[in-house]
């Protein structure tokens, strides 16, 4: 039996037309590992590698419904810890990175 198309709630004040906004287009050049949504005047980062969502603005309004979809918010803290060892090549080097830069970089 076909399963009814599942809807997301609407929150308002979040646009709808600039939801899958890309981190290149976003910076108007080069690519990124997250997409750029725009709610209630902040910026939120969704990461394209997993399910992952912050946001450098002090207003964080869709942290709740990201997390209740099941998107894991990475914070000031989480974000600032170092992953070692993992040799990912960015701008010009490798070295140890955080968890903000691996999942929501954007380079030219």
């Amino acid at each position: 039996m076909p399963q009814p198309a599942r809807t997301a709630r609407h929150r308002p004040g979040c646009s709808s037309s600039s939801v899958a906004e890309g981190g290149g287009n976003h910076h108007q050049q080069g690519e990124g590992t997250y997409h750029v949504i725009a709610c209630r005047g902040s910026l939120v980062h969704v990461s394209t590698l997993g399910r992952f969502a912050t946001s450098y603005d002090a207003d964080h309004s869709a942290r709740q419904a990201l997390e209740a979809a099941g998107f894991r918010w990475i914070d000031d803290e989480t974000g600032a810890i170092k992953v070692t060892d993992l040799c990912v090549y960015y701008f010009g080097g490798r070295v140890p990175l955080t968890v903000d830069t691996l999942l929501f970089s954007w380079q030219d």
